[in-house]
């Protein structure tokens, strides 16, 4: 017998496409809300709790109505994702706050610059450069800024 004829006969082959759903959806909320940040939002809620809801909402509709039972547990999942995303966002922000730790952007440039100034900066992660293209000159940055 196959490792997958006897996950599906424990019942864990649903359990595993349950917990890659989610998992997949959770990446997807992630992803967008970090990547989109103010745009990946609709009357001013997140995209993740938006469609988490809607996601719920379709899965509750297709149980009243009766339509699309079997599409009801993934609406139920991905609706559970987006929510999540949501508050472990909300969450991480708040915890953040309260560590009372200051968070900063720095280009790769610059990091010896904080290096001086801050003896131990906890690195955890880099940005790249900025990509080609027509940008302001410092001439026109100057005109702005008066």
């Amino acid at each position: 017998m196959s490792v997958l004829a006897k996950l599906k006969k424990a019942g864990l082959m649903s359990n595993l496409v349950e917990t890659a759903e989610f998992a997949g959806a959770s990446y997807g909320f992630g992803y967008l809300q970090n990547k989109y940040r103010q745009k990946a939002q609709m009357f001013g809620v997140p995209a993740d709790l938006l469609a988490g809801v809607a996601f719920k909402a379709a899965a509750l509709g297709s149980h009243v109505f009766g339509v699309g039972h079997k599409l009801a547990p993934h609406f139920d999942i991905v609706g559970n994702a987006g929510v999540g995303a949501f508050f472990h966002t909300l969450g991480a922000g708040h915890g953040a706050k309260a560590s009372g730790v200051k968070r900063l952007l720095v280009s790769d440039a610059d990091m010896d610059k904080v290096k001086k100034v801050l003896p131990n900066p906890e690195v955890i992660g880099a940005t790249g450069k900025a990509p080609h293209g027509d940008f302001l000159s410092a001439s026109e940055l100057a005109a702005l800024a008066r």
